[in-house]
């Protein structure tokens, strides 16, 4: 800095100098601290500060000298009275150099704990950010024995070790936010990358937070995983091999790392990434479906993002993050989308990696299988030269005991199928209480509306009927007459609006009461063409809100035989997640289409919808049925298994199919098994 910028600038708080001035003079670097009020932080560390800096133009260095407890002496009133030293001389060099001298008694862990915060503020070296700007830290001290530290700041080291990568970019084109990444499985190969572009439907256009750049790195935490960690890399983590790491020396490696770093400018943005800082609240979203979802020890990563002019995303006043407004929440949004794609990638491949484990009545007859011994004990009988009798004798006694454990193993299978029966109708209970628990929201927001109502109206009738009774034992002239009759009018009103109220009460419990079950029914004959209009009605009013249209084709009257709360179990799901999709996809029109197909065998519901669709990868082999499979950022995975279950309690089946035009589902009932 040269010596007016010094004096007009630096020594004036809150200037607006860097907002107009947003690179160094060289051009290549952003400026820090817009607010122009955090070098008076250097208070805090201590007593007297001393500054030295030569501007690379002139060559002329200055030094400012300030004593901060003359702030303090009541001598002076105003700042511009306090006295401070800057002196002005030509010199050589550039750069930056600060002195802070305290008479305090700083220790090691102090002194530990002031190096560790300037390190988090410089990014990896490692990372995937490339730029010519090199800004370093260097921290020097001086103890009052005369004795000297030395410290060139260098930032934590990213530890390039993980099971899944991604890594991109999210811009912004033709009006839509498009996510463009490569994502990485080293279970796979490690040199093995699928690029992907896709669309981020999650937040508006006009929520739009700058241009971001992220890469996210994950870890399986099992025995196994970190097992196969050691087989794959050869790298070095603090000078030490990965082979070489305990399990449990490398959880607490991993611990140390986790965090995901938001970087803006090439420096971090305090606190996101420190450690146990989840500012993505990703332990609190795992609560909801753990299967699936990640917490925040297994993810380490980091972020890039615009300047505020740019993005919105604006530091507070004390540097200690990001102010949390519209542009922060969609910032969220769009990294947790980012983290949901890994997850569902990751989720699919755990998943069919695996080998299906065995039947539990398969490992029961292998574990009473006798044949193998026989064999043994009649081949040891021959070798000893026993006497064909005596192992034939033996021989009866073996298959004696193996009949009666044939015998034992077929009375297990069979109770093992009962109590199979009837955890599956505890399950299927539970399961129309999740689905029944999914509508609590929409019970919240209509009931809430006419009980307020209900509970505002008592006390103005109270009121009219007080003012009317007082007309009525006054003796009431003529001219009174319009005057009663206008509370009569009123009385009568209100008392008519809370029997339409209390109606719509009714009437709503009535919708829930066929799911609000607390023990499963017998099968019976119903109508399935009223219970699908019943499952749309549950959401008549969120369907108006956001203006998706419903339309039901088909028979108008198709019985049938078999649960019609699995059936709007079933359906309820389906329109729930429409309703989510829809609302978040960019349409002016937003149906969805229910076509209902009668043959003679077999019933076909086609359940369609506008929305934003289904990946395809996702739809192969029913993936998107699979316990805790979401593609919502925020999901539990529940509803389409439920959905399955409650079909194939029916003799039906329930499938996706690919539809470029949004979600199409297709439901086939067999009518011969009624």
């Amino acid at each position: 800095m040269d010596i007016e910028t010094i004096l007009t600038k630096w020594l004036v708080p809150s200037t607006d100098n860097k907002q107009k001035n947003s690179l160094s003079r060289s051009g290549k670097r952003k400026v820090q601290g817009k607010k122009g009020i955090g070098r008076y932080a250097a208070s805090i560390l201590g007593n007297e500060f001393v500054m030295e800096t030569t501007d690379s133009v002139s060559h002329n260095k200055s030094v400012i000298v300030i004593d901060w407890k003359q702030f303090e002496n009541d001598t002076y009133q105003y700042l511009d009275e306090v006295p401070i030293l800057v002196e002005s001389y030509h010199s050589q060099g550039q750069g930056t150099k600060i002195e802070i001298l305290t008479y305090d008694n700083w220790n090691q862990s102090e002194r530990d704990i002031l190096i560790a915060e300037l390190r988090k503020l410089i990014p990896s070296k490692e990372t995937f950010l490339t730029t010519d700007n090199k800004f370093d830290i260097y921290f020097y001290i001086e103890n009052l024995d005369g004795t000297y530290e030395n410290h060139e700041i260098e930032p934590f080291p990213s530890i390039d070790i993980y099971h899944y990568r991604i890594i991109g970019k999210v811009y912004k084109k033709d009006e839509k936010i498009i996510s463009s990444f490569e994502y990485q499985n080293v279970y796979e190969s490690i040199d093995d990358k699928i690029v992907i572009e896709k669309e981020i439907t999650e937040i508006s256009v006009n929520d739009y937070c700058g241009d971001i750049t992220f890469d996210i790195r994950v870890i399986d935490r099992d025995n196994i995983s970190l097992n196969f960690l050691k087989g794959v890399y050869e790298k070095e983590i603090y000078g030490k091999k990965i082979s070489e790491y305990t399990n449990a020396e490398l959880m607490k490696v991993f611990n140390e790392i986790a965090g995901v770093a938001v970087i803006r400018e090439n420096f971090n943005v305090r606190p996101y990434g420190d450690k146990d800082f989840d500012w993505l609240n990703l332990n609190k979203r795992r609560v909801n479906n753990p299967t699936m979802r990640l917490d925040s020890h297994q993810i380490s990563g980091l972020i890039t993002i615009q300047n505020e002019e740019i993005s919105g995303l604006e530091e507070k006043a004390t540097r200690e993050g990001l102010k949390e407004n519209e542009k922060y929440e969609a910032l969220i949004k769009i990294i947790l989308s980012v983290i949901s794609e890994m997850e569902q990638r990751r989720f699919i491949f755990r998943k069919y990696r695996i080998n299906e484990e065995e039947k539990a009545e398969e490992k029961i007859k292998k574990a009473f299988e006798l044949s193998g011994l026989y064999t043994q004990i009649v081949n040891e009988l021959k070798k000893a030269e026993v006497s064909l009798q005596v192992v034939n004798h033996v021989s009866d006694i073996i298959r004696k005991a193996e009949s009666e454990k044939t015998k034992q193993v077929n009375n297990i299978t069979q109770a093992l199928a009962e109590q199979d029966e009837r955890i599956k109708e505890i399950i299927a209970t539970y399961q129309i209480q999740a689905s029944l628990g999914k509508v609590v929201n929409v019970v919240i927001h209509e009931g809430g509306k006419h009980l307020m109502y209900l509970r505002d109206q008592p006390k103005n009738i109270i009121k009219w009927a007080n003012e009317l009774e007082a007309k009525i034992n006054k003796n009431t002239q003529v001219t009174d007459d319009d005057i009663i009759q206008d509370l009569i009018n009123k009385i009568s009103s209100r008392l008519q609006t809370v029997k339409e109220q209390a109606d719509l009460f009714v009437k709503l419990f009535n919708k829930l009461r066929t799911i609000a079950i607390s023990k499963r029914p017998h099968k019976k004959d119903f109508d399935l063409s009223k219970t699908l209009k019943t499952s749309v009605e549950i959401y008549e009013n969120e369907l108006e809100l956001y203006g998706i249209k419903v339309n039901i084709f088909g028979s108008q009257r198709i019985v049938i035989n078999g649960w019609d709360v699995d059936y709007i179990a079933t359906f309820t799901n389906l329109i729930e997640n429409s309703i989510h999709w829809l609302n978040i996809a960019n349409k002016s029109h937003k149906e969805i289409l229910i076509t209902v197909n009668e043959e003679s065998d077999n019933i076909e519901i086609i359940y369609q919808d506008n929305g934003v669709g289904i990946n395809e990868t996702y739809i192969e082999g029913g993936r998107i049925f699979e316990v805790g499979f979401s593609t919502k950022s925020n999901g539990t995975g529940l509803g389409l298994t439920i959905a399955k279950e409650a079909m194939q309690r029916n003799n039906a089946t329930i499938e996706a199919e690919p539809y470029a035009n949004g979600a199409k589902f297709i439901i086939k009932i067999n009518k011969t098994q009624f």
